[in-house]
């Protein structure tokens, strides 16, 4: 006698079932949902660049506005983001630029002049073509406190691993429709009491020898072994499940990270497709659904193996710095953080960049 016999008795998936699912289980985890994944939105990064008072309303087009802030940085060949030219945008500059017939006089002015950098001083301004707004750029999480939504995504990873076994050992104590877990604690006659409002609800009759059937279920006792394998392969389970979002968003480059992020997800669910069919190959051999499941996170941890360590590194900004990243570190570079990639702590690397000439801003 196993306990979904019993289930079937009082009427299986019937009214009873349906209305915890459709009142209970799917508004909770449309919320969830919700919850979970708006996170990356509101901490999305658009493009951004400084702000300068002097120019938002100078008669200049967009692009010769960009022209005047945005110095080229020789690393990414990309204009800089954190860095503007260190001008004085006074009204005969501005001038000057409504009557360039190309930007060539005023590459020419940058560079007679031997014309620096500085570091953004009057905030930023930001890209709105995809967001308006987001916590990001609310609270200027850019440039010098770039690494604040990394945190926050880390947090929020770290309040699921510990709040998801809590829930978990909770969910069992305190929804009163679990029977299942009653009988596994020896507590038959409450069983019998929410079973005899399951038949009700279900139209079916409550079974007279109830108490015995639930007395009669034999509770499979687990080898010490198996029950700490088993513990083990939760705990890894849950590890990898919080950790392969915060990875993935940092070996990602940034012109691709959403639609990288958003790709991942779809293939995983494409995947879980399968599972239910997995599942059922145990009811022809039992040890099947392990076998595969345990292997594909074999060839999965393998694979893992070889990506890059993002820890002191920092993260592509373009496609090539993805296509380059950690091709100089060595094989399970997480261990030794071995490699000689661009550290974030290298200063020695950036006194180079920032010494080197300027390059030509793009024509209008």
């Amino acid at each position: 006698m196993e306990f979904e016999d019993i289930l079937a008795e009082v009427g299986g998936y019937g009214v009873f079932q349906k209305r915890l699912l459709y009142c209970f289980l799917l508004p909770i985890t449309i919320s969830i949902s919700w919850i979970t994944y708006n996170q990356i939105f509101i901490m999305s990064v658009p493009d951004h660049w400084c702000y300068v008072p002097e120019l938002v309303k100078a008669n200049l087009s967009d692009q010769q506005k960009m022209m005047l802030i945005r110095p080229m940085e020789t690393r990414h060949q990309m204009p800089s983001q954190c860095k503007m030219y260190t001008l004085d945008y006074c009204i005969d500059l501005l001038e000057l630029i409504r009557n360039l017939n190309s930007t060539k006089s005023f590459n020419d002015y940058v560079l007679a002049s031997n014309t620096s950098t500085k570091a953004c001083r009057e905030g930023w301004a930001y890209d709105r073509t995809l967001y308006d707004s987001t916590a990001s750029t609310y609270w200027d999480l850019v440039c010098d406190k770039s690494h604040y939504p990394h945190l926050i995504f880390t947090l929020a990873s770290i309040g699921g691993a510990v709040a998801t076994p809590l829930y978990g050992s909770l969910s069992d104590r305190f929804l009163p429709e679990s029977p299942r877990w009653l009988v596994s604690v020896g507590r038959y006659e409450e069983s019998v009491v929410i079973l005899t409002r399951i038949a009700e609800t279900n139209g079916y009759s409550v079974p007279t020898d109830l108490i015995t059937k639930l007395n009669n279920i034999i509770q499979e006792k687990f080898p010490v072994g198996t029950t700490i394998l088993v513990f083990v392969g939760n705990f890894g389970c849950n590890c990898v499940f919080v950790v392969m979002y915060q990875q993935a968003a940092e070996i990602y480059p940034t012109p691709v990270r959403a639609l990288g992020m958003g790709t991942s997800a779809t293939t995983s669910c494409m995947a879980l497709i399968c599972v239910p069919y997995i599942v059922y190959l145990g009811t022809y051999e039992q040890h099947i659904p392990y076998l595969i499941m345990g292997g594909l996170c074999l060839v999965a941890s393998v694979a893992a193996s070889f990506l890059p360590e993002t820890l002191h590194y920092k993260l592509p900004q373009t496609i090539e710095d993805g296509e380059e990243f950690g091709k100089q570190q060595t094989y399970f570079s997480c261990v030794g953080l071995h490699g000689s990639g661009i550290k974030r702590n290298d200063k020695k690397a950036d006194a180079v960049v920032e010494q080197q000439e300027l390059e030509p801003l793009p024509t209008v």
